[in-house]
């Protein structure tokens, strides 16, 4: 009986890793689509953003098809660009209309992305 329940714990353990891996490979994606853009977020948003910072925008806008997926990049996208005291939420907020892309949603630092 014993055997038996380490070996749920053991699979319930592996499962929530995988999960977790999983998670973590989203974001990694989700982050390297806007990487491109944050040149052009730092500068408060001033001008037009590179073909690539939009390609990988357009990229996200196509990854956005559904509640769940808009949720999962809404929460990438902002604490990432927590990460940069410069990037500000008019930059970002602008980007994906700048780059002609839909979101969904509307990108700032300190937006719910559960609602």
């Amino acid at each position: 009986m014993e055997s038996v329940q380490k070996k749920v714990m053991m699979v319930g353990t592996l499962a929530m890793l995988l999960v977790m891996a999983a998670h973590a490979q989203n974001c990694n994606t989700e982050v390297g689509a806007i990487a491109p853009c944050i040149g052009f977020l730092q500068t408060n948003g001033l001008g037009q953003p590179s073909a690539q910072c939009c390609s990988g925008v357009k990229r996200l806008s196509g990854m956005a098809s559904s509640s769940p997926a808009k949720r999962q990049i809404c929460n990438c996208l902002k604490s990432q660009i927590k990460r940069f005291p410069a990037v500000t939420d008019t930059a970002v907020s602008n980007l994906p209309t700048k780059c002609n892309a839909g979101l969904g949603f509307r990108i700032s630092k300190s937006i719910n992305c559960n609602t």
